[in-house]
């Protein structure tokens, strides 16, 4: 354990020499950086405490040191091992042992497991897990120990989650521990998001998906979303895809006054109708180019709805969002998967979890190059279903993709003609990150196609309509056995289309 005076880095050589010249600097050990503004010198045990009891945690300037800081003390002898900047949870568990010692306490083996090891940050305002500062030693120290939290973590507001409420909306449990506005705002992908934090739930777990929407070409096009939330989706289609209007559906009303604000804040409010309360009643019919489905673990509900909306005369976009599982054995263990696409109308939001890994630019729908003609995501990092001509078999059959080199992703196109009503396929080999195509998805893929064939049949007066599944992305897994997927279907007339 050692002490030591943190102060700013104009003072710090000052300061140091000021401790040198009266014996009370730990000669053993080094000044080290404490954050990008602050370094931490090492004192003498006797005077650390004399400092702290002095300050008593208040006072910023004691009459023993001529220089504004504070002391504080560091777990083992990270003066001699480390020199950077300490990581925030050190940081955090410094200020906390500190505080402690001030207060005659003991930072016992149990302690630890209570200081979290991550958060949210969403501007000034930290939001720090349930399962930490749980022992009920911490209310000794009350409104104390929060000043000293988020002072340690750089912010001026700390709320802390609990369990979700099973309301319907999602809405979170959410305490504020220190501050009093609950408004917080978070930019992601260059687009702001301000919403409630003890009213609404922020998904960073989608960023990815977020990105490609962004990417589309959406030029002079009109957009649905079905489950608009705070604007996750809304937003990248108006700011980055460019749409001409957005029709958003949402019921909370907390998302929808979110939601409200977004627009707003990112300029784009003219371009965007916001259809509040239950998405199965959305008036419109035949105006969509593009319909997003962004409600996991199933968006099935909304599918006759997103049908119906899609342009009568030229068709467009589905994408649909969904949780899939594969690999599972049923529970007479003879290897036989578990159903991995039965309907689901809980309300949770799209991708609710933890943030993942980055993609690159997207090529969009626009037919540029053979890749962009076939794709509609960057090379090396998608796992894509492509149309590249057509097989027929005797059934609707997909069978197992053959074993590939590591670096190469298998996928198969699927093309669902309300002609013939059978599945074309045709296997097609693409660059990927080592991942390849699950045969669940590929069952999913159809299921979606053939259920939404079924439905523009039913609802645009028996027209014959072809429907593709062009891309399957991967956006996350929930566990290894559990993975959160979204199609990107293509819908449109046949109009003389020949298999």
């Amino acid at each position: 354990m050692s002490w030591v005076f943190v102060t700013s880095k104009i003072n710090g050589q000052k300061a140091r020499k000021y401790f040198e010249d009266r014996g009370q600097y730990d000669m053993e050990r080094k000044v080290t950086k404490y954050s990008t503004n602050e370094v931490m010198i090492p004192l003498q045990q006797e005077l650390a405490e004399k400092i702290i009891s002095e300050q008593s945690g208040k006072s910023k300037i004691s009459s023993l040191v001529p220089f504004e800081g504070r002391v504080e003390c560091m777990e083992g002898d990270i003066l001699n091992t480390r020199q950077g900047i300490l990581s925030p949870r050190e940081k955090l568990k410094n200020a906390i042992v500190s505080l402690l010692h001030m207060n005659a306490g003991t930072f016992d083996e149990l302690l630890p497991e209570d200081i979290p090891s991550h958060w949210e940050q969403h501007g000034d305002l930290i939001l720090l897990p349930e399962n930490s500062f749980t022992s009920n030693k911490w209310r000794d120290f009350g409104g104390e120990l929060w000043r000293i939290v988020a002072k340690s973590l750089g912010v001026t507001r700390l709320a802390k989650k609990s369990t979700i409420n099973n309301d319907g909306f999602r809405t979170p449990k959410v305490t504020l521990l220190l501050g009093e506005d609950e408004w917080v705002t978070h930019t992601d992908n260059g687009i702001k998001y301000t919403f409630d934090v003890t009213k609404c739930m922020f998904s960073s777990g989608n960023i990815t998906e977020k990105m490609r929407v962004g990417n589309f070409d959406c030029s002079g096009q009109t957009v649905v979303d079905l489950y608009a939330g705070i604007g996750y989706f809304v937003l990248p289609y108006l700011v980055h895809a460019k749409a001409a209007m957005v029709h958003a559906c949402e019921w909370n009303e907390n998302a929808v006054e979110a939601l409200r604000r977004n627009l707003k804040l990112n300029g784009v409010d003219k371009q965007c109708v916001i259809h509040e309360g239950d998405n199965l009643k959305f008036p419109l019919q035949g105006v969509a180019d593009h319909v997003n489905l962004g409600l996991i673990p199933s968006s099935e509900a909304g599918w006759p709805v997103a049908c119906a909306a899609l342009n009568s005369d030229r068709g467009g976009w589905l994408h649909i969002h969904g949780n899939v599982t594969s690999g599972v054995v049923d529970h007479k263990g003879n290897g036989k998967t578990q159903d991995t696409f039965l309907p689901s109308r809980q309300t949770e939001e799209a991708d609710m979890t933890s943030f993942h890994d980055s993609l690159n630019d997207n090529c969009g729908f626009s037919e540029q190059d053979q890749h962009s003609s076939t794709c509609c995501h960057p090379q090396n990092t998608s796992m894509c279903v492509v149309n590249q001509g057509h097989e027929q078999d005797n059934n609707i059959v997909l069978t197992k993709s053959s074993e590939l080199e590591p670096s190469l992703i298998s996928a198969e196109s699927i093309v669902v003609s309300s002609q013939s009503d059978l599945a074309f396929l045709k296997q097609y080999h693409l660059p990927s990150c080592n991942k390849k195509v699950k045969q669940e998805w590929l069952d999913w893929a159809k299921y979606v196609a053939h259920t939404l064939l079924h439905q523009l049949r039913k609802l645009h007066g028996k027209q014959e309509w072809n429907v593709q599944v062009e891309h399957i992305e991967h956006v996350k897994s929930y566990a290894p056995h559990v993975d959160h997927l979204v199609l990107d279907v293509k819908c449109h007339p046949l109009c003389g289309y020949q298999p």
